[in-house]
């Protein structure tokens, strides 16, 4: 689905991410860890192309897209979720998702599909975004991308402020949908009980590199998390 080979990019002059390498198939959920710095933001960036690579490829369904623009990439379902959001403020929350569905050309029904998989939305419908809390605005976003039909969910965070009632609703929702669109998705997050919930694999960043993969079943998961988060 996503290949992601040697990729390498810099901010400011300075590399972020070093000849990172990943893969993710169909209908996977991969998690992304990392101490704050560490390059997981910058390495999703370039990957939807917002940050530009100094070398290295992405391969979305076997075709190169590294020379690709980021609106290009979107147009071809690979899509970056980031702590800006993707959310009209002046819009309500039903405005946001009924510009999404027009925009990407996806049906009334993917709209009903995201709200039966996130039924908090709903209550949220009428309100302008400008008023919604960090959380909500962060599960709009989610929903955007999900009735839009992406197919490569890339989700920076996507959880936080979340109660975990909702970060349940939300996994089950990112999960069920990549099922559904034949896709995969690649979520940055903290918490090692999420990524026990929500992914097959995690990957651990640290000084700009992948350092350790750990599968998401594993019962030992939260414990070498936190071994990687404090080592050294």
């Amino acid at each position: 689905m996503l290949a992601v080979e040697g990729l390498s990019a810099s901010y400011r002059s300075r590399e972020v991410v070093s000849e990172a390498t990943l893969s993710l198939a169909i209908g996977e959920v991969l998690g992304l860890a990392g101490r704050n710095g560490s390059g997981k933001t910058t390495l999703l960036r370039a990957v939807a192309g917002f940050v530009r690579s100094s070398s290295g490829r992405v391969l979305l369904e076997r075709q190169d897209v590294a020379g690709l623009p980021a609106d290009a990439r979107s147009r071809l379902g690979l899509r970056l979720l980031h702590t800006e959001h993707q959310v009209f403020e002046s819009l309500t929350v039903a405005e946001n998702l009924a510009l999404a569905r027009h925009l990407s050309g996806t049906s009334p029904a993917a709209e009903r599909f995201v709200m039966d998989l996130l039924p908090a939305l709903r209550r949220l419908l009428p309100r302008r975004a400008n008023l919604l809390s960090e959380g909500e605005r962060r599960q709009v976003a989610v929903a955007i991308l999900l009735v839009s039909g992406a197919r490569v969910l890339l989700l920076d965070e996507a959880t936080t402020g979340l109660s975990e009632e909702n970060t349940a609703q939300l996994i089950m929702a990112i999960r069920t949908h990549c099922r559904e669109v034949s896709g995969a998705a690649v979520i940055i997050e903290h918490r090692p009980e999420t990524l026990e919930r929500a992914c097959a694999r995690v990957l651990f960043m640290s000084g700009g590199r992948i350092v350790e993969e750990i599968p998401g079943e594993s019962t030992d998961l939260s414990r070498r998390l936190v071994q990687l988060y404090f080592a050294q």
